[in-house]
């Protein structure tokens, strides 16, 4: 069998199935890809992406004041899971210079002061 090269762009993947040819690189769902290990995997991940993965995930309502929903987090993107949710919602808050609030049903990011 020849060997095929496969390039791929940060965020793809390609899989190699017994003898068969690489497929062609396809996105990948970081945060599906990532489950496994027991880590929350932010990058480049809109703060509204991250907040609604974080309420899946403890069952609370997570929102994000509008004026920061587009904001992306990266970098410092990689909480575990067993964290108390309180400690994983700080962090993100203090990296894109936002606060939280508690609601009646959960948290709220809004706009750091």
């Amino acid at each position: 069998l020849p060997t095929l090269p496969v390039t791929r762009a940060p965020g793809q993947r390609s899989e190699v199935v017994g003898g068969d040819a690489p497929c062609a690189p396809e996105r990948v769902d970081a945060q599906a890809a990532a489950a496994w290990t027991q880590f929350f995997y932010f990058d480049k991940t809109p703060l509204a992406e991250a907040a609604a993965v974080l309420s899946d995930h403890y069952g609370v309502t997570v929102e994000v004041d509008q004026t920061l929903a587009a904001q992306t987090v990266s970098a410092a993107g990689s909480f575990e899971r067993a964290m108390p949710i309180e400690n994983v919602i700080d962090l993100l808050a203090r990296s894109q210079g936002a606060r939280i609030e508690t609601t009646d049903a959960g948290f709220r990011f809004v706009p750091g002061e």
